[in-house]
């Protein structure tokens, strides 16, 4: 009744823990993009992760997640998998709706086929 679009991805890591190996996961070296979704101390905290140096799928996601829990002290809840793939339209903007000019993706919106919109208060 809500015409909803679902879409599948890889869960990375559920409560601290990786959900994937180093056998299981694409052994191809690319670059990467993160979503993470935790705490820190009592603040829920989303956080996009973006790896522009080419990595393995676990190999960056190890990366991501020890970096969230070491250096950001992130209590990770999931991370999931952002695939830049082949229709790399990303686009981060900040409460006030500017575009952040570090994180982007390589192609313009008009090139976009379909588009995943990820919002939180």
């Amino acid at each position: 009744s809500e015409y909803a679009t679902v879409f599948q991805t890889h869960l990375l890591a559920y409560k601290n823990e990786l959900s994937i190996s180093s056998y299981n996961s694409n052994q191809t070296s690319r670059e990467r993009r993160f979503l993470a979704v935790g705490k820190e101390g009592n603040e829920i905290v989303h956080a996009i992760v973006h790896s522009p140096s080419p990595t393995t799928l676990y190999e960056g996601a190890r990366r991501t997640l020890e970096f969230l829990n070491t250096y950001k002290n992130m209590d990770v809840t999931f991370m999931i998998n952002l695939d830049p793939g082949d229709q790399d339209v990303f686009f981060l903007f900040d409460e006030n709706g500017n575009v952040d000019q570090l994180i982007h993706g390589t192609r313009r919106l008009e090139d976009a086929a379909n588009l995943l919109v990820y919002y939180y208060e």
